[in-house]
């Protein structure tokens, strides 16, 4: 990746992974759990919640991470239904994020936005970057695969019984997925692309088109 290009997705990337710690550590602190509170989570500030390996492979290998906001589920005042708003909370933020955005891009012209130039071509990237990447967090983020936010809504309708069957799932999952990335893009095998790029097409032309949200139709 080029600078020009680094230093036009690192504000959306950046904001991307903040703002979806936060919405977990917001929800998990307003369901019970001051734990991410404690813990100094609470809060927009990028450098609380940004783990360095996993912003550099978001940018390198286009899959990354940020420090899993802790929640104890013991303190939640109703532990499994809270612990799935506290995983959605993540994603459907980015989702919302996405939606801002596109209401900046009408600030533009929608039929001459590669015409602009200077600091309006600048502003109109990052704004058309930031759409794509946390539209990107949103779908990814929902996939129903360990350790993925989508997965809390399998875990919310485990029985008790098999609960610890399904946390063993769990940990061998996280490392299943991570593996399945690195060799998805080491090989260029495209599976994982292959399953993200039909729904965030969806969103994003939902965002940039409609007449009553998107930037680029407006």
């Amino acid at each position: 990746m080029d600078l020009e290009r680094f230093l036009l997705l690192a504000p959306a990337v950046l904001l991307g992974l903040t703002v979806h710690e936060f919405a977990h550590a917001f929800i998990a602190f307003r369901r019970g759990d001051p734990t991410a509170r404690d813990a100094g989570r609470l809060t927009l500030n990028p450098l609380k919640h940004l783990d360095l390996m996993g912003t550099l492979m978001l940018f390198i290998v286009h899959f990354g991470w940020a420090k899993p906001v802790p929640v104890r589920a013991d303190r939640l005042h109703h532990p499994r239904t809270d612990m799935v708003l506290v995983s959605l909370a993540g994603p459907f933020s980015n989702l919302l994020l996405a939606i801002l955005l596109g209401f900046g891009l009408r600030g533009f012209d929608a039929g001459h936005l590669q015409e602009l130039a200077g600091v309006e071509s600048i502003v109109a990237t990052i704004l058309f970057w930031g759409v794509l990447i946390n539209v990107s967090l949103f779908i990814f983020n929902l996939l129903p695969v360990p350790p993925l936010d989508g997965s809390r809504l399998i875990a919310a309708v485990v029985p008790d019984r098999y609960m610890p069957v399904w946390q063993r799932i769990e940990r061998f999952a996280a490392i299943g997925l991570f593996v399945l990335l690195l060799a998805s893009f080491a090989l260029d095998l495209g599976i994982i692309s292959n399953v993200l790029i039909p729904p965030v097409r969806a969103v994003t032309d939902w965002i940039f088109y409609s007449p009553y949200i998107g930037g680029l139709g407006g």
